[in-house]
């Protein structure tokens, strides 16, 4: 006879009772705080205004911007696929990148028509350089060191001005987005209105986003009071959410600590900087 196995027991120790209810509180709560007042939502291309579970998006006018991009984007384009060339004979991957590449910058520079602002001159003079270098090196058939660095000695002057290009047409649709989006809440909400503006970790510091509206709000960076960067934030409802926590964890901060920023550091950190301080470790290494 197999031996019956003894029945899992159903008992949970008072500890795990005691979190079950704290995380059951704190997401009721979180969920509550979440509603409390509006929430803007930034992303590369729309802003979302999420009041309760409202939606209102306001899109982005990226024309001008992708297009600078663009341009910016071909010179660098041909040097990463051939920086590692050296003076080899062309691979039929990289021939086929400088082809497809080629045509693309072509028709960009085309798509410009007859402009002769300064952002037009600035664009067509890369992607003709771009062009040029591209149709050179495929008829040459391999790579050189020499030109390549050329080309991108001669296109940095002109890519660090369509930088300030860019980040002025970008910030204009910024600005244009958020003036609409500010104009549908009233002044009672836009006090109590919070911004997440979403992205990747290489962003947060220096995020265009984060600088305008910190600027609007008045908030030095790092504060994070009102504009918070949602690192890895991939929807809406996790943007919210976000606002939720932080809404929450400040009430619950200054209720125990009297510190409304105590628990937007880590929790166990000013702890551990105290105790590590007076800690004698052996470094790694040595």
């Amino acid at each position: 006879m197999t031996p019956e196995k003894p029945e899992k027991s159903e008992s949970r120790r008072p500890s795990d009772v005691v979190n079950a209810a704290f995380h059951a509180s704190y997401d009721e709560a979180r969920r509550q705080a979440e509603l409390e007042a509006p929430v803007l939502v930034v992303s590369v291309d729309a802003l979302v205004l999420c009041r309760g579970h409202d939606r209102q998006v306001f899109t982005l006018s990226h024309g001008e911007f992708h297009a600078i991009k663009a341009a910016a984007h071909a010179p660098v384009a041909a040097f990463v696929a051939l920086c590692h060339a050296g003076e080899r004979p062309l691979g039929a991957n990289v021939r086929d990148v400088l082809t497809g590449l080629g045509r693309a910058a072509r028709a960009t520079a085309e798509g410009l028509g007859g402009r002769t602002d300064p952002v037009a001159q600035d664009a067509r003079d890369v992607l003709l350089r771009s062009l040029s270098f591209v149709d050179a090196t495929i008829q040459r058939g391999r790579g050189d060191r020499s030109a390549l660095e050329a080309l991108a000695r001669e296109c940095g002057p002109v890519l660090m001005r369509l930088t300030d290009h860019g980040t002025r047409a970008h910030l204009a649709s910024l600005d244009a987005a958020a003036v609409e989006a500010l104009g549908a809440v009233s002044a009672e909400e836009r006090r109590a209105l919070q911004v997440v503006v979403t992205g990747d970790h290489q962003a947060r510091v220096r995020s265009l986003a984060m600088q305008y509206f910190q600027k609007r709000f008045g908030e030095a960076p790092g504060d994070e009071m009102r504009v918070t960067f949602g690192e890895g934030v991939a929807s809406v409802d996790e943007a919210v959410a976000l606002v939720g926590t932080r809404r929450l964890d400040r009430a619950v901060a200054a209720a125990f600590f009297g510190d409304a920023k105590r628990l937007q550091r880590d929790v166990l950190g000013d702890a551990a900087a105290a105790l590590l301080a007076r800690t004698d470790l052996a470094t790694i290494g040595d």
